[in-house]
């Protein structure tokens, strides 16, 4: 009980402090507006400047690539980001993976989203690594094309890079997604510790003693170019990593990856997310990759402008920003974070489009004064205000969330989605659905 208090302290020591020290500014527009939320259950809570680079983005991007144009406009994407999908409406365990990825998809029609960016998780397609040594130079078309179509081989039993890749989840889950028209945006070789494969019964993570720095940039090459070879042919957004701008901080106090040093080296980092991009590219030439960016406690403004400049200027083609103003308290309603948050990406992108990859308000606890209601706010709120600042994309974290109370962490981590555990749906659910409709097109 100690630890857990001590560590609580902790937590809420660096992120208040990261709410005091940064962060975006919150200029806002006042052309709000919003269509009547009438099809969702009541609530159970009782309670202009920017800059001309921005007008520019959007087009460049649309022209450049092979995003949607409907009208001379751009399709803007509005969607959810996940973690686990594995794990959707955890109450009903009775649902089978293919019953819980059909829901997802009757959910995202239902809110009228066209996109999904889950995270492909590392060790569910590769749980256990057969060797640790790699190095990036052997990594052969071969090597590639064998993790990508494992079903191709049977001599897996000899084979000495690594173990048969399991793509089982993954296949059902982005086939059900592409059938359905729902555009997929993954994560791929995001460094949290839960998501890692296995070497001598451990975790993997850069520095250790089995996989140093080059190991694990080796293992993450093959890892992404395989996911992008299999999928070429239904995916073409990528994440590269994830919140790398604060792995740091997610060694300690967070906790979430291993390997203090490599993540707090900015050189390994950039290596990392480089190699990672490239890998997808070899798998698929006609990606289009992004990485997002914590904007509280963490440097973004200079890693932002380093990783989309220079020698580094062709690594991303979009940065995403991830905001979570309310994420400690729920009191006084952030309604503007998110497009102040968008407007100073543009000024550190080099012309790269933005998009907000992840942003969130849970609906509890209530003593912290999170509600269903304020959550519907700050939905309707920010998503506007993600548009009116040229976001080429929205993405909010999640649609669907445990919905019941854990102890010994952030307790609001539980309800940050819109489906309640009896099955009807929260206030913010129309408000989505209203302005994602309301707003189809990129501003």
């Amino acid at each position: 009980m100690f630890r857990m208090i001590k560590n609580l302290i902790i937590y809420l020591f660096f992120i208040s402090a990261a709410f005091i020290m940064s962060g975006c500014n919150t200029s806002s527009n006042s052309t709000k507006s919003i269509l009547p939320a009438s099809m969702i259950a009541s609530a159970t809570d009782a309670s202009e400047m920017i800059s001309d680079t921005n007008s520019i983005s959007a087009q460049t991007f649309a022209e450049d690539t092979e995003n949607t144009i409907v009208n001379n406009q751009t399709e803007m994407m509005w969607g959810f980001a996940s973690y686990n999908v594995q794990n959707v409406y955890e109450w009903d365990s009775s649902l089978s993976a293919e019953e819980r990825i059909n829901r997802l998809i009757a959910d995202l029609d239902q809110v009228n989203a066209g996109w999904f960016r889950p995270n492909f998780i590392w060790n569910d397609i590769e749980p256990e690594l057969k060797r640790a040594s790699m190095i990036r130079d052997e990594i052969s078309n071969e090597m590639i094309t064998r993790y990508a179509f494992p079903e191709n081989y049977s001599d897996w039993e000899n084979y000495p890079h690594f173990y048969e890749p399991d793509w089982s989840f993954y296949d059902l889950l982005v086939n059900s997604l592409y059938e359905s028209g729902i555009n997929i945006f993954p994560v791929i070789c995001n460094g949290d510790s839960k998501q890692m494969p296995l070497y001598n019964g451990k975790s993997i993570y850069p520095g250790s003693s089995d996989i140093n720095k080059e190991s694990y940039i080796a293992h993450a090459k093959l890892h992404a170019a395989g996911v992008a070879l299999r999928y070429q042919d239904k995916i073409e957004y990528y994440q590269a990593e994830n919140e790398l701008n604060c792995a740091g901080l997610q060694v300690f106090p967070w906790l979430s990856r291993e390997g203090y040093a490599a993540w707090n080296d900015w050189d390994f980092q950039t290596d990392l997310l480089a190699t990672i991009a490239d890998a997808i590219r070899l798998g698929d030439d006609n990606a289009l990759i992004s990485t997002n960016f914590v904007v509280i406690a963490c440097d973004w403004h200079s890693m932002m402008e380093d990783w989309t400049s220079g020698e580094n200027a062709d690594i991303l083609d979009i940065v995403g920003v991830d905001v979570y103003s309310n994420y400690l308290y729920g009191w006084a309603v952030d309604t503007h974070s998110v497009g102040g948050c968008v407007e100073e990406a543009y000024l550190f992108s080099n012309g790269k489009p933005v998009i907000v990859s992840e942003t969130g308000y849970p609906t509890n606890p209530w003593y912290l004064g999170f509600s269903e209601n304020k959550q519907a706010k700050y939905v309707r709120e920010n998503m506007e205000d993600a548009w009116y600042y040229e976001a080429i994309g929205f993405f909010y974290y999640r649609l669907v969330t445990k919905e019941s109370w854990v102890w010994g962490g952030f307790a609001q981590e539980s309800y940050w989605g819109f489906v309640r555990k009896n099955n009807t749906y929260k206030p913010a659910m129309a408000e989505f659905s209203n302005k994602a409709l309301e707003h189809p097109y990129v501003k």
